[in-house]
């Protein structure tokens, strides 16, 4: 090249090495093939498909990178073009001007490529989710018409066989209709994408007329530079022009793809009509009036009796099951009943709730049962009512899985008993006293009066204060220089003075006792007290007991000290 020691050289030198890096990453070709035979194998079109859409999305991929690589190419270009004619290098300038130029069109031409290819592939998968519904469609298998129906069942078979066959065929040509609306979508993503192609071949040619030109220049070092381009280009024109022709192969295939679909969709809609006759024959009034009549003759004559006692049967033993379940529920609550009418006892409440919620299970359980026994009687396959009543129930499981998970802790929170109505629990970080306990939620009253409304599917853990029995802790301060032992003496007489009182002893398990040091404090010595109690009496106990320990401790002269601060003035 004709850079000289000067100023500009350096730069000029970056400018030229940054294009050439540039140019020498350039990203793969891809090429989308042939599309391929489309017949009637609707597995093999299945594979096609999908097999094009793998090749759309490397495809997609493969044009955005050369739209970056086009973007890189016009920005080293242009600055590598003027740096040359700041250089006073004019002829090799308009060369990279040329080159800018044609990277802007790339750049374009690419924009229509992604367009194009996102079309397709839109295209393409809905083709591909209706051949794979029509797949669905052609895998269905007729069943049989049983042999011993009645001349009624006979007649709704056939209807139905009838009427099948007709939905079918509708779903079939509504998906042709569709398909073929696809196709030809695809007919014109392919035709865009066909020219995309075209000017692509035309850019390639002027890329490689580019670059011989400059590979042709006088200059050793800018001849050297172009070479490898000019050859790569004229390789890039012979790949671009056969992907030019395969896709004209494409848009013939997909041209005769669509004349196949077109004669299918007449042909079902002939079959429509054909079916729609046959049962519009079978459906007629005097049709159905015979069936009917010779049908009801054969049942009075064979099964009304047998009938009749059947379902007799079912109604006294339904009525015996009820009285049964009836039964079990009242001893279930009378073995709890302590005979206080006054009040409901937690046994009570809790064995209350459970026969009841047995007894309405049991009941629901005797009268579906019933009920489908006399459907199967009567003539009635209950087996699709069976199937629905599942499904079903499997929809409400899952749309309702926080209620069930509800009821089934509520009910062993009762099972267990794991607390009641009046015990302070805490639960969640709420603490509080229990209101009202049901299968599906527990109410507990905060002591400010907040009332909290839990699910019992919430309940993990429970910290029940007032369950068997409950403990006071008392820490109390005293001056670093009290008497230890006059303490715990101090300390002891008023615990046997608390337990000796009657109106405090009910609420005891023995005297408060004094335990021992527990913490040398900055400002005092803390001594632990316990004395253990009843179910809901700690708090009151833990107030008493607390008083009377300031009391003691006044009349024995022992300071409870506390936080102070001394200032002295030097």
């Amino acid at each position: 090249m004709v850079l000289s020691s000067t100023t500009q050289a350096a730069p000029l030198d970056e400018a030229r090495s940054a294009w050439a890096t540039a140019w020498a990453e350039k990203p793969d070709l891809v090429s989308l093939g042939a599309l391929g035979n489309i017949d009637e194998n609707l597995e093999k079109v299945s594979s096609l498909l999908s097999v094009r859409l793998k090749g759309l999305g490397r495809k997609t991929f493969s044009n955005r990178e050369w739209k970056a690589y086009w973007q890189r190419q016009q920005k080293e270009a242009h600055k590598f073009e003027v740096l040359l004619r700041q250089a006073g290098y004019n002829q090799m300038a308009d060369g990279m001007r040329s080159w800018t130029k044609l990277a802007e069109e790339k750049i374009g031409n690419q924009d229509i490529y992604l367009a194009a290819i996102e079309t397709e592939r839109d295209a393409l998968e809905k083709r591909l989710e209706a051949s794979l519904s029509e797949s669905t469609l052609k895998a269905e298998v007729h069943q049989a018409i049983p042999l011993g129906l009645s001349p009624f069942q006979l007649r709704q078979a056939m209807t139905a066989e009838l009427e099948h066959d007709l939905a079918s065929q509708e779903r079939r040509t509504l998906l042709g209709e569709q398909a073929l609306a696809l196709i030809e979508r695809q007919n014109e993503s392919t035709d865009q994408m066909l020219v995309a192609l075209r000017k692509d071949v035309t850019l390639a040619r002027i890329e490689a007329t580019i670059a011989a030109q400059e590979a042709a220049s006088a200059d050793p070092l800018w001849a050297e530079l172009w070479a490898p381009i000019a050859a790569t280009s004229r390789s890039k024109v012979g790949k671009l022009s056969l992907e030019e022709s395969l896709g004209k192969q494409r848009l013939r295939g997909l041209r005769i793809e669509a004349t196949l679909a077109a004669s299918q969709i007449n042909y079902r809609k002939a079959k429509m009509l054909i079916l729609s006759a046959q049962i519009a024959e079978a459906s007629s009034f005097s049709a159905w009036g015979d069936a009917i009549v010779t049908t009801s003759l054969h049942w009075l004559r064979d099964s009304l009796w047998k009938v009749i006692l059947s379902l007799l049967a079912i109604w006294l033993l339904l009525k015996t099951v009820l009285h049964l379940i009836g039964r079990l529920s009242n001893t279930l609550e009378h073995v709890a009943d302590d005979a206080d009418e006054s009040s409901t006892s937690q046994a009570e409440q809790r064995a209350g709730t459970i026969a009841a919620v047995f007894s309405g299970i049991a009941k629901v359980g005797a009268y579906a049962l019933a009920v489908l026994t006399a459907l199967e009687v009567i003539g009635i396959n209950t087996g699709p009512i069976v199937g629905s009543v599942a499904i079903l129930g499997l929809a409400v499981s899952f749309g309702s899985q926080n209620l069930v998970k509800d009821l089934v802790n509520g009910f062993f929170i009762l099972i267990e008993n794991q607390f009641a109505v009046g015990d302070v629990v805490t639960i969640g970080g709420a603490t509080g006293t229990v209101e009202k306990i049901n299968l599906r939620s527990t109410r507990l009253r905060q002591y400010d009066g907040t009332l909290h409304v839990i699910p019992n599917g919430a309940i993990d853990s429970v910290a029940n204060s007032t369950r068997d029995w409950a403990r006071v802790v008392v820490v109390v301060g005293v001056a670093y220089d009290s008497d230890l032992q006059t303490v715990e003496n101090v300390i002891n007489e008023v615990g046997e003075t608390l337990y000796a009182d009657a109106l405090w002893r009910p609420q005891l398990d023995g005297a408060p006792t004094y335990v021992g040091v527990v913490e040398l404090a900055d400002s005092s010595v803390n001594i632990r007290c316990i004395a253990r109690t009843v179910p809901g009496a700690q708090w009151a106990v833990s107030r008493e007991y607390q008083r009377r320990i300031k009391d003691a401790f006044d009349e024995a002269g022992i300071e409870i000290p506390f936080p102070q601060m001394v200032m002295r003035n030097a």
